[in-house]
């Protein structure tokens, strides 16, 4: 029967309710006087006509869900959701079951590299058990990961030729591009993966050299932390080298040693060639400093130069060196800023007088008498170099206005050390060695930080001193993040 109108006016229930078309639902809507959008769905104006017919009295109120029935249905949910997630994995699984097999099948009729397919899976395997099994694979810690799996693999007695297979469904980011890079016949070897992967993420044995020389005790390790920590770096790194025998341990820590007492260009060389014995460095390093060796136009006692060709060679390589010179006055080539015909004639014009160099330059002190101490003043010659901007640590939001003095006449950068809160991430580990005005070489820590001014905006290391000569100026630009450049034409800054 369809519906009628009038026989729900008469005995309206919500069993009539609930067997009503739309154009049903509007006729009540209209009968009733109750606003509904023609738009909505069926079951939102049902359940707008029934909360109004409930508030009438017309109809029963609608029954209450309790807070125990709607946690039941979201575990429910939840339940069905990790069921559809799994068997989703599941399948993927058995895809990329299947395209390795077939691969397989296509290399055994082409090649007949592998006999047996029971190489791939053992029968008595369950692969399907061992998948939730298997640690959840983060980009973060790559080297702690593998020892994880490896640990959980010969626990559960995993056969080692299906290991691939399993990491290859928890893969992600670089680790999956590094597996997909791979030929058929090395996705399926577990080391080859494994070098792949940390290759892919910068796991070279320079890298885990690095880590375990550049490692520090953070403040809220124990000492038992931190050694047990630093004792898995040196295994990581023993293991990256294929260190197994007392003579190998003998000649990493030789070549360690070996290169701490080289140039950073020639260690840097003797790396590239991979070499891992000591003599075979030396030899290197020979070669190298040959090679590389400049004529410096000095000629010591009893010096007899060869042949006229051999005079040649070396007056042209003292011509090609000054030709490379650049005069750091007028910028151009083939000459010093000693040698520079521009300066020279402007000082002879009487143009200009020579000024102070860097701070070198003289500084007022005075006494106010507001105050009993002796503050340091700074000159107004100054202050068209100097500046604002900002400073922060790496990866910080948090940036500090600070004062610049532009120093012409320094190649380092320096910072005050009550700017910023240092932590251990901003550590270089490296010192540059400064030579203050009492003539005295002091060796001052760098730290890296990110700087924002007109002159330089990213990362630098800067030198950490408790105080600069220069009262109200919180960092110094020196000539190597700087270069030539100055700051604009615009109105110097007041220095309180």
């Amino acid at each position: 029967m369809g519906f009628d109108l009038g026989d729900f006016v008469a005995e309206p229930s919500v069993g009539q309710l609930d067997g009503c078309t739309k154009n049903d639902l509007l006729e009540i809507a209209a009968h009733y006087k109750i606003n509904v959008s023609k738009q909505d769905k069926k079951k939102i104006i049902k359940r707008q006509i029934h909360d109004i017919l409930a508030e009438r009295d017309i109809l029963p109120p609608v029954e209450a869900v309790s807070d125990a029935e709607v946690r039941k249905m979201e575990l429910q949910l939840e339940m069905r959701r990790l069921e559809c997630r799994e068997h989703e994995q599941q399948r993927d699984f058995e895809l990329r079951k299947l395209e390795l097999e077939a691969d397989l099948r296509r290399r055994e009729s082409l090649q007949g590299v592998y006999s047996q397919r029971s190489n791939l899976v053992e029968a008595e395997f369950d692969v399907n058990k061992c998948i939730r099994l298997i640690p959840p694979f983060t980009g973060r810690d790559v080297d702690k990961y593998f020892v994880l799996f490896e640990h959980v693999a010969t626990t559960l007695g995993w056969p080692r030729n299906v290991w691939p297979l399993l990491l290859q469904c928890v893969f992600t980011g670089k680790a999956q591009e590094a597996y997909a890079s791979l030929s058929p016949e090395d996705s399926l070897l577990y080391e080859k993966v494994k070098s792949a992967v940390e290759r892919a993420y910068e796991l070279v044995p320079e890298a885990y050299r690095q880590k375990y020389r550049r490692y520090r005790k953070a403040d809220h390790q124990s000492y038992v932390e931190f050694g047990r920590e630093k004792t898995a770096l040196f295994d990581r790194w023993c293991a990256a080298q294929n260190v197994k025998t007392f003579d190998q341990l003998r000649d990493i820590i030789l070549m360690e040693e070996f290169k701490n007492c080289l140039s950073e260009r020639i260690a840097t060389y003797i790396n590239e060639q991979k070499t891992m014995n000591v003599s075979d460095a030396a030899v290197l390093a020979d070669e190298y400093v040959l090679t590389h060796k400049e004529y410096s136009g000095h000629v010591g006692p009893g010096y007899q130069f060869g042949s006229n060709r051999q005079r040649e060679g070396h007056v042209e390589s003292a011509n090609r060196q000054t030709a490379d010179r650049v005069c750091y006055y007028c910028n151009k080539r083939g000459h010093l800023k000693a040698d520079c015909l521009s300066l020279k004639n402007k000082y002879r014009s009487g143009y200009a007088n020579p000024k102070g160099a860097g701070l070198a330059a003289p500084v007022l002190v005075t006494v106010k008498p507001e105050v009993t101490t002796v503050g340091v003043e700074v000159l107004d010659s100054y202050l068209p170099f100097i500046r604002e901007g900002y400073v922060s640590l790496v990866g910080s939001d948090q940036k500090v206005c600070v004062k610049i003095l532009r120093d012409t006449g320094a190649f380092d950068s320096f910072i005050r050390a009550d700017v910023l809160p240092w932590s251990r991430e901003s550590e270089t580990g490296t010192c540059v060695p400064v030579r203050g005005m009492g003539l005295n070489v002091l060796f001052v820590p760098l730290r890296k930080v990110s700087l924002d001014c007109e002159l330089f905006c990213g990362e630098a290391a800067l030198a950490v001193r408790p105080a600069l000569p220069m009262e109200g100026v919180s960092v110094i630009l020196g000539n190597g993040l700087a270069g030539a450049r100055l700051w604009s034409d615009a109105a110097p800054l007041t220095v309180p």
